[in-house]
């Protein structure tokens, strides 16, 4: 079985030897797994002679990139192939042929490893990792995120959020197939990002605010995925949308597009490669909700300002003129109350019903109405109020009967 021809073609067919023939106690014994032993730890060294040579000989660095990659592919798929027999016949194997199984997965990683750290501009870190090394991963990977999750679970976490950070390492560690017990495919950039991610939200202390460090670190790393993309843009949609006047609006985007602005990330990492980074979507996004928004503040200048002259260009309640009505203040603060509390108009709450009427709904008295007497009305409706707008049911439904 030992053979000696060139390192890399003697190591090829030493395993294909080795795998055909299978190893058991009626054809091998111990002293020849010793001498196998010995033979490996030789061809490792002369392997990795040859390596040096080869690069040396090629000089162009697109040669040298071949090369090394090619070497990469090749003892990452001899080790998936040892991997795959062990599993297969580890029940039939004794003892001696199991502990020389794990003492070849550890030559061929170690000659893997040596690529990566000899040559890492030349190492092709989308490659996915070998069997052996995945599991390696998992253990450790596993070990990491029940830490995280139990450290940064709080009463004020969100956990939406906090999932969003973890759940793609956690898929690490479920099955892809019956046949195949290492789950993922996990690449050397995916493993590299990861290890560098959960590092770095492990420094997040107690004290501190754990949902806006969490968000500041996962910006820090562009951390791209379509899930913290959706999460990004609800939630900077929902603070928008409690924001009423449109001024207030430009007023919140212009102060996130000078922070969306200033934000560092890291260098050279992403969490999905040729995707586009966090901070670039951020403020992307913003200054699209600002183009929109300037847009809508124009029409309803352009529908308010009267032929004679201007309105004041600086509050936005004055740029919007109020639907004419014949309602006294009583009764229009009464009919907006029965609106709100019948659901006719769902505002979240009753102040956003009053700012609302108030601002698009006018009363006979308009010149004289100001928002405070308009809440002061709404809170408390006297019972004369109360007949005025049961009368003025009564003459809706009339006309609606009659007219309609």
């Amino acid at each position: 079985m030992l053979h000696q021809a060139p390192s890399f073609e003697s190591l090829d067919l030493f395993i294909r030897d080795l795998i055909s023939t299978k190893i058991t106690s009626q054809t091998y014994d111990a002293s020849d797994i010793q001498r196998w032993s010995m033979w490996l730890l030789i061809q490792k060294d002369q392997v990795m002679s040859q390596i040096q040579k080869e690069v040396i000989k090629r000089e162009k660095p697109k040669k040298i990139g071949l090369f090394i990659q090619g070497r990469q592919t090749y003892f990452s798929n001899l080790i998936n192939r040892v991997v795959a027999y062990e599993i297969n016949y580890e029940e039939q194997m004794p003892a001696f042929a199991k502990r020389f199984y794990g003492e070849l997965e550890d030559v061929l990683l170690s000659l893997l490893v040596y690529l990566q750290r000899q040559y890492s501009a030349y190492f092709d870190v989308t490659q996915y990792l070998p069997v052996n090394e995945v599991r390696a991963v998992q253990v450790d990977i596993k070990k990491r995120i029940e830490l995280l999750r139990k450290r940064l679970t709080t009463p004020q976490t969100e956990l939406r959020l906090l999932t969003i950070a973890l759940e793609p390492y956690e898929r690490w560690l479920a099955p892809d197939s019956a046949q195949d017990p290492v789950i993922s495919r996990i690449t050397y950039q995916q493993l590299l990002y990861g290890s560098e991610f959960l590092d770095d939200i492990a420094s997040i202390q107690d004290d501190q605010d754990i949902n806006c460090h969490l968000r500041t670190k996962m910006v820090f790393f562009n951390f791209n995925s379509q899930s913290f993309l959706d999460y990004c843009y609800t939630t900077i949609q929902q603070e928008l949308e409690a924001i009423e006047s449109l001024d207030r609006k430009l007023e919140k985007i212009a102060e996130l597009e000078k922070i969306f602005a200033q934000l560092e990330t890291k260098p050279h990492r992403f969490f999905t490669l040729n995707a586009k980074a966090t901070d670039k979507f951020l403020l992307n996004l913003v200054v699209q909700e600002r183009l929109y928004i300037e847009n809508i503040r124009k029409i309803y200048v352009d529908i308010s300002m009267p032929v004679s002259g201007g309105y004041p260009y600086s509050k936005e309640k004055e740029l919007l003129e109020k639907a004419p009505s014949t309602l006294t203040l009583g009764v229009l603060a009464a009919m907006s109350k029965a609106f709100y509390l019948a659901g006719i108009t769902p505002f979240k709450t009753q102040d956003a019903a009053i700012k609302f009427w108030n601002r698009h709904f006018g009363t006979k008295f308009k010149d004289t109405v100001t928002e405070k007497s308009f809440e002061t009305k709404f809170y408390s409706i006297d019972a004369t109020t109360k007949t005025a707008l049961i009368d003025l049911w009564h003459t809706l439904i009339s006309v609606t009967r009659n007219k309609v």
